[in-house]
This record gives C-alpha cells, structure tokens and sequence, in this order.
C-alpha cells in the first residue's frame, strides 16, 4: 500500500502542479473589484497539492497497522449519488439553490451515515446557508452559477465580515 500512496501521490502531484500552471494563465477581467478567473482554480490547486502531498508523506513515513481497510461504499451508493445530484442540479435551476440544496445535502448525510434527525435538519440547513452566505454575502457573487439560476431566500442587505 506504501508504494501505491507515493505513485500516487507523485501523479497527482504532477497533474495538479501543471493545473495549477494552466490557471494562472487565464486572462484577467477588467472589471473592477471582480474576483480574476483564476482564484477559484488556484484554490482547486493548492487543495490538490496539499492532499497529494499528504498521500506522499503517508506512503514514505507512516506504517500501515494491522487494522482492516474500510469496505468501500460500493456501487448502489455511487448509483443513489449520481440520482441524487442528477435531480440536485434540475432542482436548482427550478427552485433556487436554497431550495434545492436542503434536502440534498440531508441525503448525502443520511448516506454517510448520518441518523440523528435533529443533525440533519441542522447540517443540511448549516451547510446550505453558509455556502450561500460565502458567495452572496461574501464574495458578492449574486449569480454565481448563471443568470437563470436564482438564489432564494434573501439574507439582511448590509456589509458582511467588514467587506
């Protein structure tokens, strides 16, 4: 398992480095205040580098103990995901993302193993409302993912974290 951590990990490495590359030479806007084209990639790439370095350092300095490998979710999971995320992004276009991303994201908890109802009412609203206030609020991207995909549930107007 060691040797297939570092191939690994030196492969994704490589390809996250040359992403890394190929976005920062996306042009700039000329828009004023606008986030570049790039950041959002950047951000994919440095997580990418962090996590295929972390693949690397477990393959050279950590020794595998005696415990089990955990069973993979197999293919019924991966099946109800993709149904899931399938009616997840017609949803969105539909209600909004507020509206569609609750439930989504309480299916995804209860597939992860989640069965605490007070847990998921209040993971699933977290997550949704956090994502929502990190780009409308934060970043001030109102339509993030295009003109006809709305947001629901306006947030009280005003400056968010000093911005």
């Amino acid at each position: 398992m060691k040797q297939k951590n570092i191939i690994a990990g030196v492969g994704l490495l490589s390809l996250s480095l040359i992403y890394g590359l190929l976005a920062l030479q996306l042009p700039d806007r000329v828009q004023t205040g606008a986030l570049p084209p790039s950041f959002f990639p950047m951000i994919i790439a440095g997580l990418l580098i962090l996590f295929s370095s972390t693949l690397i350092y477990q393959g050279l300095f950590i020794t595998p103990s005696g415990e089990k490998t955990p069973r993979s979710p197999g293919l019924g999971k991966a099946c109800v995901f993709l149904v899931a995320f399938f009616i997840y992004l017609l949803a969105m276009g539909q209600v909004g993302f507020v509206y569609a991303s609750i439930p989504f994201f309480a299916i995804l908890m209860v597939m992860f193993g989640e069965k605490r109802v007070h847990m998921l009412v209040l993971g699933s609203f977290g997550v949704t409302f956090f994502l929502y206030s990190v780009f409308e609020r934060g970043l001030y991207l109102s339509y993030f993912l295009g003109s006809d995909w709305q947001f629901s549930v306006p947030l009280p107007k005003g400056t968010w974290l000093g911005f």
